[in-house]
């Protein structure tokens, strides 16, 4: 994931970017999502708050580390580039990798269940990840098509305004099966799986060298689903600290008082959710304008 380097701003001597702040700006709104499906899915809201910290430090290490590896080449001959943050240079699934493996080693000192956070975390991930692609300047292939945006001299598939669609419509998806609660673990799995094929899908677009016939987003995304496939088969429903499910049900809903509240009362709900989407895409556009 690129970042684009637009200064959106300062603060004192130091310009604000606006892939570094829609980034953090992801990061805080995911961890509130997370931290409201907590205790859902019975754990203790206070761990994960405290645990946000190192989770973002080893996100931020573990996409910049797994960027870096796959453009060794350039980095090889300017080793001080890798420091060069500002110009972005992340990649997700090396944040989530670092995040989640860090988070097992917490879980594993702290005596909660690893599984049940990230079933937590995951709508939080999906809707972190839209609002990060607000500041994000993927490459796409050139295109024709009336949506396009100007990249140099180039107009080229908007990929980012792709991701925040796909991504805010994962981060719908995930919060209602969370809902029904899945069993453990089962929530994170159906996420990346999800989202594996679906950036695979997104990817088709964008620019860059190809691996039998395969661009690098493509083969990290479907190497992401078959993970989470294997794991549906390899992961049990339970742990020792979870002999019964902790996950809670959903509270009942007070019926409407007329046949015509229940209508209205989902019309209201999903012109909230397109809100939110249309609220995103703006400000992608509005950094295009």
């Amino acid at each position: 994931m690129a970042g684009g380097a637009d200064v959106v701003g300062q603060l004192g001597p130091l310009p604000i970017y606006a892939f570094g702040l829609m980034t953090a700006l992801g990061f805080a709104v995911g961890t509130a999502v997370a931290l409201a499906h907590a205790e859902r899915f019975g754990v203790a809201p206070a761990r994960l708050y405290q645990a946000t910290p190192l989770l973002m430090a080893a996100g931020v290490l573990g996409g910049r580390l797994l960027y870096v590896l796959l453009h060794l080449p350039r980095y090889v001959r300017d080793p001080l580039a890798v420091f060069h943050l500002p110009e972005g240079g992340f990649t997700f699934y090396g944040a989530l990798l670092a995040g989640a493996g860090l988070l097992a080693l917490l879980a594993r000192r702290d005596g909660f269940d690893a599984w049940r956070a990230l079933d937590a975390a995951a709508p939080g991930l999906a809707l972190g990840q839209a609002i990060g692609l607000v500041g994000a300047q993927l490459p796409g292939r050139p295109t024709g098509v009336w949506w396009a945006v100007w990249v140099g001299e180039n107009l080229v598939h908007p990929i980012p305004a792709y991701g925040i669609v796909f991504c805010y419509g994962l981060f719908f998806a995930v919060s209602r099966l969370a809902r029904y609660g899945p069993a453990r673990g089962r929530l994170f799995l159906v996420y990346l799986f999800l989202h594996g094929l679906g950036w695979a899908f997104i990817d088709i677009w964008s620019a860059g060298p190809r691996f039998l016939g395969l661009s690098s987003g493509q083969w990290a995304g479907l190497a992401a689903a078959s993970m989470a496939a294997s794991g549906f088969w390899l992961i049990p429903r339970q742990s020792p600290l979870d002999t019964v499910s902790t996950v809670q049900p959903p509270s009942p809903v007070a019926k409407p008082g007329s046949p015509s509240g229940q209508p209205r009362a989902r019309w209201r709900g999903a012109s909230a959710w397109l809100s939110g989407l249309v609220v995103l895409l703006i400000l992608y556009w509005m950094r295009w304008a």
